[in-house]
């Protein structure tokens, strides 16, 4: 999985806060920085430019009902702080189900926007696949030319 890293991020601050409020400010200055969501940010537009299209976007596979929103932020910052010529969109299972297709060439097209990156927040679990058409949309996004992040294989 690739998630947790907006969190992870942000961990030493707190770790070094409550070590300062402890009053152990010699063990604050010990806890190392931790640039996961810089580093996944890096590699997810690495990922888009490496796909070759410029109108592409990055897509998020988010839940319906999103429990894991800030740890998202914060890579999306990331994203749009460092590389801020890369455009996302989110998208839930019935949204490529409904609107997802892939061209002739195998490029993924989902809500009009052609899919560079597909990062997945969601479909980790057969649990997370309420319906045929969920199954369905994964099957389209991993039969497409799009970066899957994570891939199938992990």
């Amino acid at each position: 999985a690739a998630s947790f890293g907006g969190l992870a991020s942000r961990m030493p601050d707190v770790h070094r806060h409550i070590l300062k409020v402890a009053g152990r400010l010699e063990d604050s200055g010990r806890i190392l920085d931790n640039s996961s969501a810089g580093g996944l940010a890096k590699a997810i537009a690495t990922a888009w430019e490496l796909y070759g299209s410029e109108r592409a976007v990055v897509m998020f596979l988010v839940e319906d009902r999103q429990r894991n929103i800030f740890d998202q932020r914060c890579l999306e910052n990331q994203l749009w702080s460092r590389f801020q010529e890369h455009s996302h969109q989110e998208e839930d299972f019935g949204d490529v189900s409904k609107t997802g297709f892939l061209n002739p060439d195998k490029k993924l097209f989902v809500g009009g926007q052609e899919v560079a990156v597909v990062y997945f927040r969601n479909g980790y679990m057969p649990q997370n696949y309420q319906s045929e058409e969920a199954w369905e949309a994964r099957l389209l996004m991993e039969r497409s030319l799009a970066v899957k992040c994570p891939d199938i294989r992990t």
